[in-house]
């Protein structure tokens, strides 16, 4: 069992609070939990629609089904004794009293399926305008056989002069198994009248039905479910509408017969078709449809690539493929992913893997929507006139060969990495380029992991599954509100909860007493198990406080005073195995597992007397170690230098960044000694160091002058002597280079070019005095030594043919934070005079190549407290919770 998966097993055994996520009120009398029946059917949508059903007959009928108001953080009964059905006034609301089996969404509208008749569908009208109507769809064939629903999704296209609501259901025969004859996809279509106004304002993120436009529902057709001869499908499917593809697709559970030539494949879609693709389908589809627009079923993959395993398919005699769930992904490089929770086996052997398989996302191809070649190639698309702005990026190249498709042991498509949840994946939500996971346990957790891409945007690669956040009971579904920062957690019970930031009047307590604003407040924070024990350390001007909680309350554990030697506290480094670390970005430190034998104890560092220190610690006036005595830490200064900025350890070497110099040491028992590796004033006399990350070979360096790497076929691992620096250009650039923020496989930003597929480096140029801020991002490649491809920038561009920043923040921005689905501008102690602190949530929705004005329709926290400082922005590895530390004490996001 390694670092990460000890980790993750104490914090089951230890966690048993409820991390200060905030319970959603209900129909419940208390604020222990939101409701007083269960809930399960979930459906949600953008802009906080946000609807629950109940589970079994509520004692309050009107909360059959509820809906979330994000003003007053509560959720508002839907259903009234009295309706207006299929357009009769005050009719008997058959959604009052029942119990909720499917809750599907068409923009902020609902469908809705009753256990009590699941065979007809409901679709529910005007519920935020108090002029509710409810419109009933009979599942019948032409026979009048009734067809109970398995699952359903609404999709909403307005495209130039066709505006289409369609919902799609996956049905069977009554009183018959599902995936024997008469499993069917159902295609609907909602027809809108408008009697007095039309709907300009409509688009596919937002569907906003007046309450004057009249709505029916009308069958469509029921169109048999397709399958390979010889395969046989289990009861369950999943649906999953991707509006900008314009494409539902179906996963399913699906199983071989005992002959090694049959192929199975667990995915089908539908597609949205409008006079614009009618033309380009052959004349034998052409003839089968009757009108336009509608929708077509249509293979997600090429059979002729299916060979072996290729995860979503397979050939051989019994082979299972198991899909639980399924979403879709457009990252930040405008690629198209289909994420998959399950793959090759049976469902009980499924439930733990998630993979990522590249889409063809060209609009104007007949292949949109299927897999794509694993390793096509990215087109970028520009306007057809000058100065040729970027429009879009695709894949164009389908899967037709045995080898064209991801297996399950390809590093590009394994979701979190080779490392095993510690549970089973109840739910998944995905969300820029981030895929959250709740696992079955108690206390129930929300896992993530981010992409990781090359050079042309497509994915090469995920970080290992790191903690997002926690809650004290199994949760059921997860959703994310992403402009406001929010994760939803459904227990399997009565309660919903939201994570929010907050400011933790127990913990502030405790720090306000040990750091004063006036001395800068909190300036860095920490991580680390000790003894079985979680710690949060926080440090400022001369001192450490060890924090642990208990019973959801934090407990000041040890108080370290009268560090006078080392002065400020700006940085720590966790160097122990065996204990949770974090590096500079608070992200969880797993040594790489290919270098892991240079770190078994008997070569780890100590000092003289064979102590084993837990800690680096970085001030002001030079390098100090944190020590155990048993259960008693203390602090040694062991080596004098100028104010540090940053420690790194890695493969035994631990290396110290200052204003001025960098230098490397490798420890005996008896000695250290520190060997400069780069003078600032060997770059120019004005020069002078910011931050640093190394990895294997590789060194980056970000100064005043710009950014730096060490030289080809160099090596900072042997070197001992002061090295050659090569300048990396920066297109459009502003000067310094303040920050780089290191994203690799493993967590540790330290393995980002000796894991997995390497990572990902963030550089942030900023200029305070000219008030300007951008954003770069290069890929980094697996290597043992450097060279001209070892570090190189993402495709960027706004024009064709001139590469750029990816972000311009605007003014002047000190730090930079995301975890893939989030991004983070900070200003610390710099802010400029007259202005506060704050730390600015860009909009996740505009956010990506080719976008500019990133910063538009941002949210920013922490600027309300009037703050002089943020020093320090990260995540806790041990609970996910979010954590930004100044002179104002700590806020948290859980």
């Amino acid at each position: 069992m390694n670092v990460h998966q000890k980790s993750l097993t104490l914090l089951l055994c230890s966690l048993s609070r409820l991390y200060g996520s905030e319970i959603i009120q209900g129909n419940y009398s208390g604020k222990e939990k939101t409701f007083s029946h269960p809930v399960s059917a979930c459906g949600y949508s953008a802009k906080s629609s946000f609807l629950v059903g109940a589970s079994e007959i509520p004692d309050d009928k009107s909360f059959s089904l509820s809906f979330y108001i994000p003003s007053g953080n509560k959720f508002s009964p839907m259903c009234e004794e009295k309706i207006k059905l299929d357009g009769v006034d005050d009719q008997i609301n058959p959604l009052y009293g029942a119990s909720i089996q499917h809750i599907g969404m068409l923009g902020r509208n609902p469908f809705i399926v009753t256990k009590q008749d699941p065979s007809i569908i409901y679709f529910l009208h005007g519920y935020k305008t108090n002029r509710n109507s409810l419109i009933s769809f009979p599942v019948l064939d032409e026979s009048i056989q009734k067809y109970p629903v398995i699952n359903i999704q609404g999709i909403f296209f307005s495209d130039d002069q066709i505006r289409a609501l369609y919902f799609a259901a996956i049905v069977k025969k009554e009183n018959s198994a599902f995936g024997n004859e008469g499993s069917a996809i159902l295609i609907g279509h909602v027809k809108e009248e408008v009697e007095s106004k039309n709907l300009e304002n409509a688009n596919e993120n937002e569907l906003e039905l007046s309450s004057q436009t009249k709505i029916t529902l009308e069958h469509s057709k029921i169109i048999p479910l397709l399958r390979e001869p010889g395969s046989h499908m289990h009861e369950y499917c999943y649906i999953h509408v991707d509006e900008t593809l314009k494409t539902v697709y179906y996963g399913f559970q699906i199983q071989a017969d005992n002959k090694d030539t049959t192929r199975v494949v667990a995915l089908t879609q539908t597609s949205f078709i409008d006079e614009k693709k009618f033309k380009k389908l052959s004349p034998d589809i052409q003839k089968s449809i009757t009108q336009l627009p509608t929708f077509l079923v249509k293979p997600v993959i090429n059979v002729s690539a299916v060979a072996g395993d290729c995860i979503v398919a397979a050939q051989g005699s019994g082979v299972s493929i198991s899909l639980h769930t399924i979403k879709t992904m457009q990252t930040t490089t405008r690629l198209h992913y289909l994420i998959v929770a399950g793959g090759k086996g049976t469902p009980c052997e499924t439930k733990r893997k998630v993979f990522a398989l590249p889409l063809i996302n060209d609009s104007d191809s007949e292949y949109v929507g299927m897999l794509a070649k694993k390793d096509a190639v990215a087109h970028t698309i520009f306007s057809a006139k000058k100065p040729y702005f970027f429009l879009r990026r695709i894949i164009d190249e389908p899967a037709v060969n045995p080898g064209d498709l991801y297996q399950e042991t390809d590093t590009e498509a394994r979701v979190g990495g080779f490392e095993e949840l510690p549970g089973d994946i109840v739910d998944m939500a995905i969300y820029r380029d981030a895929v959250y996971v709740s696992v079955a346990s108690n206390p129930g957790i929300v896992y993530h992991s981010q992409a990781l891409f090359d050079q042309a945007g497509r994915i090469k690669g995920w970080t290992s599954w790191q903690i997002a956040g926690t809650c004290n009971e199994p949760i059921h579904n997860i959703f994310i509100e992403g402009p406001t920062h929010e994760l939803f957690y459904c227990t399997e019970s009565d309660t919903i909860m939201r994570s929010r930031w907050n400011y933790p009047e127990a913990l502030n307590t405790i720090l306000k007493k040990r750091f004063l604003a006036l001395e800068a407040g909190v300036t860095a924070v920490s991580f680390m198990q000790h003894n079985n024990t979680e710690y949060i350390l926080f440090a400022g001007d001369k001192k450490i406080v060890g924090v642990t909680y208990h019973n959801g309350e934090p407990q000041e554990q040890f108080f370290l005073d009268g560090l006078q030697e080392l002065g400020t506290i700006t940085t720590f480094a966790q160097v122990t195995p065996g204990f949770a670390a974090s590096n500079a970005h608070g992200e969880l430190v797993e040594p790489c597992s290919e270098k892991k034998q240079l770190l078994h104890p008997s070569t780890t560092l100590r000092m003289s007397g064979g102590e084993l220190p837990v800690l680096f610690v970085g001030g002001q006036y030079g390098l100090g170690a944190l020590f155990f005595d048993g259960d008693k830490p203390y602090v040694k200064k062991i080596y004098n230098c100028t104010p540090i900025k940053k420690i790194i350890h890695t493969q035994n070497k631990l290396y110290i960044l200052t204003k001025n110099m960098l230098y490397a040491s490798d420890f005996d028992i008896e000695n250290i000694n520190f060997i400069p590796l780069a003078r600032a004033s060997s770059f120019s006399q004005a020069t002078f160091f910011e931050d640093c990350i190394i990895s294997g070979p590789l060194a980056v360096l970000a100064t005043s002058s710009g950014l730096y790497r060490n030289c080809n076929n160099s090596d900072i691992q042997t070197m001992r002597q002061e090295m050659q620096w090569q300048h990396i250009p920066l297109p459009e650039h502003v000067g310094p280079v303040t920050q780089l923020f290191a994203i690799s496989p493993t967590g540790n930003e330290s393995d980002c070019v000796c894991a997995g597929n390497g990572g990902n480096l963030y550089v942030l140029n900023a200029h305070r005095i000219n008030d300007q801020a951008r954003i770069y991002r290069f890929s980094l490649k697996k290597t043992d030594r450097v060279e001209d491809d070892t570090l190189v920038p993402f495709n960027d561009c706004f024009v064709r043919n001139k590469p750029t920043f990816f972000i311009n923040a605007g003014s002047y921005r000190s730090k930079i934070y995301t975890d893939g689905a989030f991004f983070f501008l900070l200003n610390n102690a710099y802010a400029p005079a007259g202005k506060t602190a704050y730390a600015e949530l860009l909009n996740p929705v505009i956010l990506g190549t080719g976008v500019p004005f990133a910063t538009r329709a941002s949210l920013k926290i922490i600027e309300d407290l009037k703050s002089r400082s943020l020093h320090h922005f990260s995540r806790n590895p041990f609970n996910g919770t979010m954590i930004a530390a100044g002179d104002f004490g700590v806020m948290l996001h859980e």
